[in-house]
């Protein structure tokens, strides 16, 4: 990418590239010469904008292009800098398809020049065992602002930064975009003489787990004299440990004049106001109370049995979401003690396998199976599943048969592998069991031809060595 322009010496501009709407932003620092202002970053302005979905493509999408000048509009000797028209931006493009070690072979030269990975806001559609995000997006929108007594209206600047409970400022956490480092602060572009800017700036807070409890700042100050005149904040945690949900904030402006003694208590302004958007792209934090209560269920041991019994009230965007924390918690459960909480940790996985059989969470199970092969550990949690699923289905009750099997087996492979095969016979004296009461149910139905099927499929699931 290459943008030219005539320029005066003592200012930059800084370029940021977006897909509309959708993206983060691809952000470069330029010259005045319109080449970048890192020398290492020569012919290496390249982004790739990752986990756009088919159904995005089919969408009529946009590269953006947003160029901001950081310098003087003046220059000494009283004359006003403009812009000719001869300014441009040079792009190429080029799309490519497929998960990101397949891109890693097939393109070796273009991830060479160190390519800056740009998401998605949101989630792709398919979140992997592993892909960990802990992202808090907030879109400077507006505010209205008091002349304060002056004939004209103010250039007003508004820097924003996070804060820890404790006041402390967390360092590099505030990002404007791939492609430039993280600052500990971001400060607002400046619309002249005007109390009521709009500046729909997006910056992205990468937030650290332990700023978990810390909230955001913003102070406004008068462009013209550097003066500090007001400041916002919001907790970016809510008092029930949920984050700052997804929509349009209204923040109230207080006073923060110079004139005040520092004994008086900060006064709201009642005629100014600053409003923000929040929106949270996480897997480690969540805005739902019933499903941060599961994850914290070691904080309300006596609450266990009701915390499970409500994870059917949360949304499947939600479940998917945090899959493997979720399937972590419920084995953790299982662990701490099965013959009180194994009918329930039992339901609960019925409850999300069959969620996964819907058309639209069906793409992630192979979500499900990465999880079953590579991070599953629950080396005793096939008997209790073995229990619970005769139990059922002595009872004619309908589970989610395919990925129970599936974990069963890979616990009892666990286990083998840590005891060197030990309760062998009394696994297959259980699995013998099991399947005499399945294919009892089935014949029930008069599906003689399904018993035999099923029959085959799980005698395929068990291990020659178990």
């Amino acid at each position: 990418m290459h943008q030219s322009c005539e320029s005066e010496p003592d200012h930059e501009d800084s370029c940021h590239l977006g897909v509309h709407g959708d993206s983060e932003k691809f952000m470069v620092r330029l010259n005045k010469n319109g080449g970048p202002k890192n020398p290492e970053k020569v012919d290496r302005l390249c982004a790739l904008f990752t986990d756009l979905s088919n159904k995005d493509m089919k969408r009529d999408l946009y590269i953006v292009s947003q160029v901001i000048r950081t310098g003087v509009t003046m220059r000494t000797n009283g004359t006003r800098s403009t812009r000719t028209s001869s300014a441009s931006l040079i792009i190429s493009l080029q799309l490519l398809r497929g998960d990101m070690d397949q891109l890693r072979r097939e393109n070796p030269l273009i991830f060479s020049r160190g390519v800056a990975m740009t998401r998605k806001l949101g989630f792709p559609d398919v979140i992997m065992p592993g892909d960990i995000r802990n992202d808090l997006y907030l879109t400077l929108e507006r505010g209205d602002f008091e002349r304060g007594g002056k004939s004209v209206q103010k250039n007003i600047e508004v820097t924003v930064y996070v804060l820890y409970a404790d006041g402390e400022i967390l360092k590099e956490c505030i990002s404007l975009g791939s492609g430039e480092p993280p600052l500990p602060e971001h400060r607002s572009f400046v619309l002249y003489h005007n109390n009521s800017p709009r500046w729909s700036e997006v910056i992205k807070l990468p937030i650290p787990s332990t700023a978990s409890e810390g909230r955001t700042s913003a102070s406004t100050k008068d462009k013209g004299e550097k003066k500090l005149f007001g400041f916002s904040f919001t907790p970016l945690m809510r008092e029930d440990g949920t984050t700052l949900s997804d929509e349009s904030h209204e923040l109230y402006d207080f006073n923060s004049g110079s004139s005040l003694p520092s004994s008086l208590v900060f006064q709201r302004s009642a005629k100014e106001n600053f409003w923000i958007q929040s929106q949270l792209s996480s897997t480690k934090l969540t805005q739902n109370v019933d499903l941060l209560a599961l994850l914290k269920w070691k904080a309300h041991p006596d609450r266990v049995m009701d915390i499970l019994g409500r994870l059917r009230h949360v949304s499947g965007e939600e479940i998917v979401k945090f899959l493997q924390d979720i399937l972590d918690t419920l084995f953790s459960i299982l662990d701490d003690n099965t013959d009180k909480y194994g009918p329930l940790v039992f339901q609960s996985l019925v409850f999300i396998i069959n969620l996964l059989r819907d058309s639209k969470y069906y793409h992630f199970r192979p979500v499900m199976d990465t999880y079953i092969q590579k991070h599953f550990a629950g080396a005793l949690a096939y008997k209790e599943l073995i229990r619970c699923l005769k139990w059922y289905m002595d009872r004619s009750a309908e589970v989610a048969l395919e990925y129970l099997f599936k974990f069963i087996i890979q616990s009892r492979i666990l286990y083998s592998r840590a005891t060197c095969g030990m309760e062998e016979e009394m696994f297959r004296c259980s699995i013998q069991e099991l399947f005499q009461s399945i294919r009892f149910v089935l014949s029930l139905d008069s599906r003689s031809s399904e018993t035999l099927i099923f029959t085959q499929a799980a005698a395929e699931l068990v291990p020659s060595d178990l």
